[in-house]
């Protein structure tokens, strides 16, 4: 069983940490970029902060599939992560809707290979391409 805590935790990475992280690349990344390319030292700031973000979101993923029927029965809810938060057009916290196109596959392929490294028994599970190029 997972210790109340632990819950707690997670509900103040999934409702804190991760949206201001995702908010940080987001910001860091507009929509509307110039044609200077990005620094170098902002490019690894940039590595650096997706692979704590995918850190985080893996925190979250993994702890869900592990407590899920306790949780569910705790506190009802049903609204923990999987990867589609992160991953895909729709995910609230999608690499995908970052609006610097550089900046969004930059981000995509240090967070897709971190959940690779983290987690690779989700790829054994499909998504769908369309979400994903």
């Amino acid at each position: 069983m997972c210790p109340r805590q632990d819950v707690a935790d997670d509900k103040v990475l999934e409702d804190v940490i991760c949206p201001r992280i995702y908010r940080l690349l987001s910001d860091m990344l507009p929509a509307v970029s110039d044609s200077v390319t990005m620094s170098e030292e902002k490019a690894t700031f940039v590595a650096k902060l997706t692979e704590c973000f995918s850190d985080c979101a893996a925190v979250l993923v993994i702890d869900h599939r592990k407590t899920v029927s306790w949780v569910n029965l705790v506190l009802d809810s049903a609204d923990l992560q999987d990867w589609s938060t992160f991953i895909g057009v729709h995910g609230r916290m999608s690499w995908m809707r970052i609006g610097d196109e550089r900046g969004r596959w930059q981000v995509g392929l240090h967070f897709m290979l971190n959940v690779a490294r983290i987690d690779p028994s989700s790829f054994s599970v499909s998504f769908d391409v369309h979400d994903i190029v």
